[in-house]
């Protein structure tokens, strides 16, 4: 089951007509808990006021700045948000974000289900004795319609594609789909995807994955310079008005918080202690 979304959905209309009384500050402190909202993956936010201005607010120390801050905050809360169970939630957020969720755990249950009827034909492909060759021309052509069928972009010859695919031997088909898939999800636009045909004659279901700062950089919309890869996670800094900002990601693009790694450190030190 599918329990998270890359993306959030936004309307541009909705959220123009909206928030025209707002000052701008406020607009922005509200886009701030919408995209934090979302990578709490249906969550909600904390409750805790203090907490939520260390989130979104830069570092200041001018008292009036900083009550201007929260009472700015305390506004869009009022207006945009409701309580339960102690976390903050957008009702219209809310319900797209399960909407969503609603409709990957679909599309999810589609592909399993095509997924063991393509290995119902592969573990019967041995059983049937009236024409082989015509028999192993069905199973090639069932493999070529799954793999077609979950690859997220069709573009080009799916006939040229067949007759690729046909010349390819040896190959699991989830190889194919998985490499090409992630191909897809690295370009900025469908154009720049090559025809599956193209792909399959070149033969790049052999190419090494390879980890791609650029790559990730460009997918997850990170800003910030990044600085080195440790444990597994990413760092980057940027430079704001109060001074250097020190951000952390793991490998899917989730923002991981500093007192999170302090924690597990402290940890590990008990344990070694011990």
């Amino acid at each position: 089951m599918i329990d998270k979304l890359p993306a959030m959905y936004f309307f541009p209309n909705d959220y123009i007509s909206s928030t025209r009384t707002f000052t701008m500050a406020q607009r922005g402190i509200y886009t701030d808990l919408l995209f934090f909202s979302h990578t709490m993956n249906g969550k909600g936010l904390p409750c805790d006021i203090n907490e939520l201005c260390r989130m979104i607010f830069p570092m200041t120390f001018d008292p009036e700045e900083i009550e201007q801050l929260r009472a700015d905050l305390t506004f869009v809360l009022e207006k945009k948000f409701y309580m339960e169970n102690d976390r903050y939630f957008n009702k219209r957020q809310q319900i797209e974000f399960v909407k969503g969720l609603e409709l990957s755990n679909k599309r999810s249950q589609a592909r399993k289900k095509s997924k063991e009827k393509f290995d119902s034909v592969l573990s019967n492909q041995n059983t049937l004795s009236v024409d082989k060759d015509k028999d192993t021309d069905k199973d090639v052509n069932s493999i070529f319609i799954y793999i077609w069928e979950n690859i997220k972009v069709r573009r080009g010859s799916k006939k040229l594609a067949f007759e690729k695919f046909k010349k390819i031997k040896d190959i699991d088909p989830e190889t194919i789909i998985t490499k090409f898939n992630k191909l897809c999800d690295q370009a900025s636009d469908d154009k720049y995807i090559p025809h599956l045909a193209t792909w399959l004659n070149q033969e790049r279901y052999n190419d090494e994955e390879v980890f791609s700062i650029e790559d990730f950089i460009k997918k997850h919309n990170i800003t910030g310079n990044f600085l080195e890869e440790k444990d597994g996670l990413l760092y980057f800094t940027t430079k704001e008005s109060f001074g250097v900002m020190d951000w952390i990601y793991d490998k899917e693009g989730n923002m991981v918080k500093p007192s999170k790694l302090n924690g597990k450190k402290e940890k590990e030190t008990e344990k070694t202690q011990s």
